[in-house]
């Protein structure tokens, strides 16, 4: 029995001496990354992936050390932490991986990397507008480019078209924006071109803008200023620039209200028998081939009065008494009629002593003046008479007035 005891004890006493020699790991599960996976199956750019990484075995608690790839190249490193779950937001499409590193307690380290996961390129979206729809020639217009989606930053390529032909070609640079100032009236778009940092291409068309030369309409004018009813009135309208010819419509007023139209025509001249007495004005547009279209208004009128009451006649310049004396009050009355409008008026009366003038009326609508002599000798008159055609007439006293001294 002693010995049996003997051989017990020295048979506990060299386990104990092995399991001081060998090393914990032989005992403890080794540290093993079991899993690291992914949230999304299919995400694009712009959505956040996180990933979980599940760990067991080794001593202790675990740390964790996220690294992230995109087509086998680094694009981000973390640090360790005790979360085992990590967040990317990626902002440009291929295949991404993450290693993740654990550490024990006993700084025992291992890894392990994911599976490729694809994320999507978001397609690229282009917009381009011009800042004025119409410009004159040699006005510029602007056009800009607005871009969404793709991979990183974009470069920008404008082609101008004219009348929808490659007009101007331009080249790759990072402003969205094209300034150009056309020289040939036309109608302009452009083609944009623009290129992510993946190198994928988008582009769009559009941005329209009408260049076009002014139209200057100089004068409307009648070629008479006036005339008699079933005569012609004829007008003249004078206008440069436009794009492709220029076609005019003449508008004949009579007293403000519109008496007829000529449509649109080539001619700059217009010509119409007058029917009615007035006074005519007259109204233009003018249009070129592009749409452009611009109004004026004569500043001249034209007179047209019947035949036979368009001359003015004078009758008489008669004086209320053939004498007076100093201060008196003597009145002159003129008989007119005739003129256009009809015995529409005006009348200016010029006083004489002894023939030399003594004064004058100005012009008036009343056919008396009345004059107040404060000198003695002998006084006539004499009355000019006019209508709104301009016409004149002029007509002098035969009866004379004598004044006598107080």
């Amino acid at each position: 029995m002693k010995r049996t005891g003997k051989k017990l004890a020295s048979l506990a006493l060299a386990l104990i001496l092995l399991l001081a020699v060998l090393p914990g790991g032989v005992l403890a599960a080794s540290l093993t990354v079991n899993s690291i996976t992914a949230d999304k199956t299919a995400p694009a750019v712009g959505d956040t992936i996180t990933w979980t990484a599940t760990a067991s075995g080794g001593t202790g608690s675990y740390r964790y050390c996220f690294y992230v790839f995109r087509d086998g190249k680094i694009v981000e490193r973390g640090s360790y932490g005790t979360a085992n779950t990590y967040s990317y937001t990626p902002a440009l499409g291929g295949a991404y991986t993450v290693r993740v590193y654990v550490k024990d307690s006993a700084n025992t380290t291992v890894n392990k990397m994911s599976a490729p996961l694809s994320v999507a390129f978001s397609p690229i979206t282009v917009n381009v507008a011009a800042d004025k729809p119409r410009v004159m020639v040699n006005e510029t217009v602007r056009w800009t480019a607005t871009a969404s989606g793709g991979t990183g930053s974009y470069k920008y390529c404008f082609y101008v078209f004219k009348d929808g032909k490659i007009f101007k070609r331009g080249s790759y640079t990072a402003s969205n924006t094209y300034p150009f100032t056309p020289s040939q009236a036309g109608k302009y778009t452009v083609r944009v071109y623009v290129k992510d940092s993946a190198g994928t291409v988008q582009t769009k068309e559009g941005g329209q803008s009408v260049a076009f030369v002014p139209i200057v309409v100089t004068s409307l004018e009648p070629l008479t200023t006036w005339g008699l009813v079933t005569e012609s009135t004829d007008w003249e309208a004078v206008a440069t620039g436009g794009t492709g010819g220029l076609e005019y419509n003449f508008y004949l007023f009579r007293g403000g209200q519109i008496e007829t139209r000529s449509g649109w025509q080539s001619d700059p001249y217009f010509s119409d028998i007058v029917l009615w007495p007035g006074t005519y004005t007259c109204r233009v547009y003018v249009r070129d081939k592009a749409g452009t279209q611009v109004c004026y208004d004569s500043t001249a009128i034209a007179s047209y009065g019947a035949a036979e009451d368009s001359t003015i006649f004078i009758d008489s310049l008669e004086p209320n008494v053939m004498e007076a004396f100093i201060a008196d009050c003597v009145t002159w009355t003129a008989d007119a009629h005739g003129g256009f409008p009809y015995n529409n008026l005006q009348y200016n009366f010029y006083i004489f002593r002894n023939g030399k003038i003594e004064t004058r009326s100005g012009w008036q609508s009343s056919n008396t003046y009345d004059y107040l002599q404060i000198y003695e000798g002998n006084w006539t008159a004499r009355v000019y008479v006019r209508d709104e055609m301009g016409q004149v007439e002029i007509f002098n006293s035969t009866t004379v007035v004598f004044v006598h001294g107080i």
